[in-house]
């Protein structure tokens, strides 16, 4: 029977045409390989995974330049299994994921244009949790905590607004004053209530990125000037990718110099993480034990980007964060890690020299 995960996949996509997980590479702490995925999907991304090993992303082709652009979420089980793809809402025919908790629930957003935000259940059934309203033009759910509340963006005829969805089904966007910013994208929301991302400066032409969160309260903090603080150079833009269930933020910023930094924000204050004296690091998320990102590359492009993981460790109150590199994958030029659990499991993308791109799964373990 096949899974109702499935959309447009039958038996028919024979396994010569998938791309085996054999390509592999160890070390003394790394264990690493390709996730299995149909030699047809161009581009290849996971999201995140939870803590029992389910890994979710999409798949893309073509390019918008052509009309020829698809994209299509997927899923994982585990990573020893074939991807499927989700269902979108009905008559959708792209969509995209970018989160899993605990209890399997993924979010996304269903559509191509003007996509609407969506939750799938366990089961993988979609349930569209885009407002209803002229006001409200399209949406993307990307993060999810383990009770089904969920953060991300709302375009309105207003401008692009951060929001938060409540597992009772209401949502609202997240406060800020639109004096001083135009609007923003909530990236995270963590088992604490806290959420993370960014708001557009009207200050600072173009309207430069700004590393905020939110408190549970709905309070908004703004701490692209501690990061500014913690910076030699001056910073020009923030994200705060990524509120830990340990209330700290993960997340990257750029300089006049054109380098790009990853930090992790505490309330004793900002932590610049070691790039091994690369010009640019990213941190994209993080589960409070591990930070994950590259170094090498920016945000945009890791073609020649080193999957990276920065490791916790607090000792005595002190916190200290160790850069540990990704293994290389042969045939693959660059390579950026995307999502992890406290497992020390991690899922990740890379890049090969003819434009295709494949997801990768690894385990880390640092026990002597």
């Amino acid at each position: 029977m096949r899974s109702r995960l499935a959309l447009g996949m039958t038996c028919a996509a024979v396994l010569a045409l998938f791309i085996p997980s054999a390509i592999s590479a160890d070390s003394d702490d790394w264990d690493i390989k390709l996730l299995t995925s149909p030699s047809s999907w161009e581009r290849v991304y996971p999201n995140n995974l939870n803590r029992h090993g389910k890994i979710v992303g999409f798949w893309e082709a073509g390019t918008q330049a052509d009309g020829t652009y698809e994209i299509h979420a997927i899923c994982w089980e585990d990573h020893d299994s074939s991807p499927v793809e989700l269902e979108e809402l009905p008559g959708d025919d792209q969509c995209w994921a970018a989160d899993v908790n605990k209890k399997g629930m993924i979010c996304g957003s269903s559509g191509g244009g003007l996509p609407k935000g969506v939750i799938w259940d366990a089961e993988g059934d979609p349930k569209n949790v885009h407002p209803e309203g002229d006001e409200y033009v399209w949406s993307q759910v990307w993060s999810l905590d383990d009770k089904g509340n969920g953060c991300g963006s709302m375009a309105t005829t207003s401008g692009m607004r951060p929001w938060y969805w409540s597992e009772d089904g209401t949502s609202k966007q997240m406060p800020f004053d639109t004096d001083d910013y135009w609007g923003g994208i909530a990236f995270s929301v963590n088992e604490m209530g806290m959420v993370s991302g960014m708001l557009w400066d009207k200050s600072a032409a173009p309207y430069w990125a700004h590393a905020v969160f939110w408190t549970k309260k709905g309070e908004l903090v703004e701490i692209h000037d501690d990061v500014d603080d913690a910076v030699d150079g001056d910073v020009t833009w923030s994200f705060a990718w990524e509120a830990t269930d340990v209330g700290e933020i993960a997340g990257e910023c750029g300089t006049t110099d054109g380098d790009v930094i990853a930090w992790v924000w505490s309330k004793d204050g900002v932590e610049i993480l070691d790039a091994d004296d690369e010009l640019a690091a990213v941190a994209w998320q993080s589960d409070g034990r591990f930070v994950v990102g590259a170094v090498g590359g920016d945000s945009i492009d890791f073609s020649t980007a080193t999957a990276s993981v920065w490791v916790r460790d607090e000792d005595d109150d002190e916190v200290t964060w160790t850069l540990e590199k990704v293994p290389a994958l042969t045939g693959y030029d660059g390579m950026i890690t995307i999502g992890a659990n406290k497992k020390g499991e991690f899922a990740g993308a890379a890049a090969a020299s003819d434009g295709t791109i494949r997801a990768w799964y690894a385990e880390y373990d640092d026990d002597d």
